[in-house]
């Protein structure tokens, strides 16, 4: 794995010295609405209608204000393909899935920086702390997606997307409350400055009195003899964005988020029934968890040889620690997981179809108060052609090369085509693709907890595989400003990793299953 990660620092070398010597300005296009662009869908910039058989969906800005959403969470509720679960009230963990598969199978993005904790049970993705401040867009993609994004991608991709700033500089503030005494004070500011520099910054702070899954009202849940105390959950997020755009040929970015968070917790009796506090009246607050999430990235863009080849680099770092206290304010569990992503991507645009290959370079690592570090790195290597025809014609193919320095190589791909029909506007699309999951670090090397019946992590699991199949078609009302579409899908997996306990000693631990 040593040479292929000096090829691919070679290649990103490469990539940033032509990104540093770009001097020729990008041909001019026809201009072309924002909220009709994706990027997720095919890791270039092209309009929504035009992602060949890749089903997408964005949900904008406008529809969250609009809504009066708060969180992430309430935004994805109700999109097609999306179940999100939480474990209780605001701040609990809350994970998202698509299309019926595992939320390990989820890769939940901001902006391109990976959410999926790496101390997490299996890499998934807790939205619990994500807010709906200064994001743009989200763009969901449904279906396999490990050519593009690798591991944990095998179902689907979710990528919030930071606004922009545009315009004349500006500032706003704002107070907001509601039930269960909760109440948001939120400010930020945005604009171009010499249509050079743009920026976005927000900042809120939110407290909510919340409630207990613990409730002698609640009686689909067992109760213990302590239902009186509320789970209370505060968030403070500052997000940033910030641009230099050169005459459209030369463009650097830098995206922050930072999220300081504290949820209480329902505790469990003896009896295994919820209780808010199982020392009894009188005794110290119930347990909470504080939540530390930095995510950051910056990456240059650049276009020469009038628009027919672009080049991109970027690197991206997220932190995540959780920390658990018990009910007498001790601590209980420290995990913290960081992930280094390394990545460079060239696009040569020609007339009809659109080249596009890159290579990323993962790092990924936890700890907590009973496991040393473990870290793993993948280096992958992919490329894509998106070949279109005039206006009814579509066909994304692509292929991706995947060194673990643990599992060794996968190889895996996709094939998405569609077509239009030309009277009628009727769009006929399909997918077929083939995806790869390595273990978690916690599946493979999570400590024994003997009390718990736990037996520790398993070193001797293998990468999760599946294939995924989708037909569908739309159909265009009112010029296109109403879609009614339908969509079939299949996907299956080999080796599934589950927990299994066994009968006799009542140990557990993580397994390949079949199917």
């Amino acid at each position: 794995m040593g040479k292929w990660r000096g090829l691919g620092v070679l290649v990103v070398l490469g990539m940033t010295l032509m990104a540093a010597t770009a001097t020729v300005q990008a041909a001019g296009d026809d201009p072309v609405q924002i909220e009709d662009l994706v990027v997720t869908a095919t890791r270039t910039e092209t309009n929504i209608d035009k992602v060949g058989g890749t089903s997408v969906t964005v949900i904008t800005t406008e529809e969250i204000q609009a809504k009066g959403y708060l969180t992430v969470e309430e935004v994805l509720k109700g999109s097609p393909g999306i179940d999100v679960k939480a474990n209780g009230g605001p701040g609990t963990l809350t994970s998202v899935s698509i299309r019926g598969a595992d939320s390990k199978n989820t890769l939940v993005l901001i902006d391109g920086i990976m959410v999926n904790d790496a101390s997490a049970i299996s890499r998934q993705a807790d939205l619990a702390n994500l807010t709906t401040d200064n994001i743009e867009r989200i763009e969901i993609v449904r279906g396999p997606q490990s050519v593009l994004y690798g591991s944990n991608a095998t179902a689907g991709v979710i990528n919030i997307i930071t606004r922009k700033g545009d315009g004349k500089p500006r500032v706003y503030a704002g107070m907001e409350g509601g039930s269960y005494d909760t109440w948001k004070a939120y400010g930020g500011a945005s604009g171009e400055i010499g249509d050079v520099f743009n920026f976005a910054l927000a900042a809120s702070k939110t407290e909510t009195g919340g409630f207990s899954i613990a409730d002698a009202d609640n009686d689909r849940i067992p109760q213990g003899a302590s239902t009186d105390e509320d789970d209370g959950w505060r968030n403070t997020t500052f997000s940033g964005r910030f641009g230099l755009d050169i005459e459209d040929r030369f463009i650097f970015g830098v995206t922050l988020r930072h999220i300081d968070s504290t949820v209480d917790a329902d505790d469990f009796d003896f009896a295994g029934y919820a209780v808010d506090n199982s020392f009894g009246p009188g005794m110290p607050e119930a347990s909470r968890q504080d939540s530390k999430q930095t995510f950051f990235r910056t990456d240059a863009k650049a276009k020469f040889l009038d628009g027919l080849l672009s080049t991109a680099v970027y690197y991206s770092k997220a932190i995540q620690d959780r920390e658990f206290y018990d009910n007498n304010n001790k601590l209980s569990g420290d995990y913290e997981s960081k992930t280094d992503e390394v990545g460079g991507q060239v696009d040569m645009n020609f007339k009809h179809n659109v080249l596009s290959m890159g290579a990323v370079f993962l790092d990924e690592g936890f700890e907590s108060d009973i496991e040393k570090e473990k870290t793993a790195n993948t280096d992958s290597f992919w490329i894509q052609n998106h070949f279109f025809w005039q206006d009814w014609f579509e066909l994304v193919a692509g292929l991706r090369m995947d060194d673990h320095e643990e599992f060794g190589s996968e190889t895996t791909y996709r094939i998405a085509p569609s077509l239009t029909l030309p009277h009628t506007g009727t769009v006929l699309k399909g997918a077929y693709a083939t995806g790869f999951r390595t273990p978690s670090l916690y599946e493979l090397y999570a400590a024994a907890v003997p009390a718990w019946f736990f037996a520790g992590g398993n070193e001797k699991l293998e990468p999760e595989t599946s294939k995924g199949w989708e037909v569908g078609l739309a159909q265009p009302f009112w010029q296109g400003r109403l879609k009614i579409g339908t969509t079939y899908f299949e996907m299956k997996f080999e080796d599934r990793i589950g927990y299994v306990t066994d009968p006799v000693t009542w140990q557990g631990t993580y397994e390949n299953l079949d199917g």
